[in-house]
C-alpha cells in the first residue's frame, strides 16, 4: 500500500501537470506571435521615418533644380546663396558638378577651396543617373578628409540642348541615426540600416545586438532602396516564463 499510494497521487496529478505545460506552451507561442507583430510594426516604422527624411533632402534638391535660373543666374552669388540655405537647414554640403565630375559651385564655408566629388559618384554612376533621368541615394563610402561615414544624395539636372549637370547633397550617417528617437526601440533591442549592397548604414538602439539575439523584422526604404532590420534577443520571454513556471508550481 505505502508503494501503490504515492504512485497513486502522481496518477492523479498527470493531468493537472499536462495542463500547465499546454498552458505553458501556449502562452509562449502567443507571447512569440506579440512579439513578432511588436518588431514588425516597429520596423515599418523606423523605416518610414528614415525614408521620409531622405525623401526631403531629394525634394529640396528637386525645388533647385526646377529654378529656371539655377543652372544660369544672374549672379553666381545667387547659386552659393541657394546652397548655403542647403547647408543651414540640413548641417551637410551640396554643390552643383557638371558631366565630367567637376564641382561648379560649392558653399563651403569662409569661401574655402572646391571640395572633391564624393568617389563614390564617379564616371559609371554619373553616366547611370543621367540616363536614368531620377534622384537616387548612394551606398555608404568613407569621406577622405574626415574618415566619417557619409552617403550621398544625387538629384539630375537635365536641361534640353545643355549638358546635365549633378546636384550632390552628402549626409553624416551619423546624422539619419539622430532622425530616430532614442525611445524608439525597447531595451535591449537594435537595428541595423542597411544600403542596397548590403552595407551597414548606421545601428540605431543598442550599440551592438545583445547576445542570442535573432531578426525579428526586416522593412524597406523604397527611396533608398536600402531596408532596415530589427533585431531582439528573447529575454523578454522570461516573464513569461516565470508566470507559467508558477503555474506548474502550484499545479502541484
Amino acid at each position: 500500500l505505502q508503494h501503490f499510494l504515492p504512485r497513486l497521487t502522481w496518477l492523479g496529478l498527470a493531468p493537472v501537470v499536462l495542463v500547465a505545460v499546454l498552458l505553458a506552451g501556449a502562452d509562449l507561442a502567443g507571447h512569440q506571435k506579440d512579439v513578432g507583430l511588436v518588431a514588425d510594426g516597429r520596423a515599418k516604422a523606423l523605416a518610414a521615418t528614415l525614408d521620409a527624411e531622405l525623401r526631403a533632402r531629394i525634394q529640396g534638391l528637386g525645388v533647385l533644380a526646377q529654378c529656371p535660373d539655377f543652372d544660369e543666374p544672374r549672379d553666381r552669388s545667387e547659386r552659393i546663396e541657394q546652397l548655403r540655405g542647403w547647408r543651414e537647414l540640413y548641417g551637410s554640403q551640396a554643390l552643383l558638378a557638371d558631366d565630367n565630375g567637376r564641382v561648379l559651385v560649392h558653399a563651403t564655408p569662409g569661401g574655402g577651396a572646391a571640395p572633391d566629388l564624393p568617389e563614390i559618384v564617379d564616371e559609371a554612376l554619373r553616366r547611370a543617373i543621367f540616363a536614368a533621368g531620377s534622384p537616387m541615394v548612394t551606398g555608404v563610402y568613407r569621406q577622405r578628409v574626415t574618415h566619417e561615414d557619409m552617403v550621398a544624395v544625387l538629384v539630375p539636372m537635365l536641361r534640353t540642348g545643355k549638358p546635365p549637370q549633378l546636384l550632390v547633397a552628402t549626409v553624416e550617417t551619423r546624422a539619419l541615426r539622430e532622425v530616430v528617437p532614442a525611445a524608439s526601440l525597447p531595451p535591449g533591442w537594435s537595428a541595423k540600416l542597411l544600403d542596397r549592397n548590403g552595407r551597414s548604414v548606421a545601428s540605431l538602439g543598442a550599440s551592438e545586438a545583445p547576445a542570442g539575439s535573432r531578426l525579428r523584422a526586416s522593412a524597406p526604404l523604397p527611396t533608398a532602396g536600402w531596408h532596415l532590420e530589427l533585431w531582439a534577443a528573447d529575454g523578454g520571454l522570461s516573464p513569461v516564463v516565470l508566470r507559467e513556471g508558477g503555474v506548474f508550481v502550484l499545479g502541484l
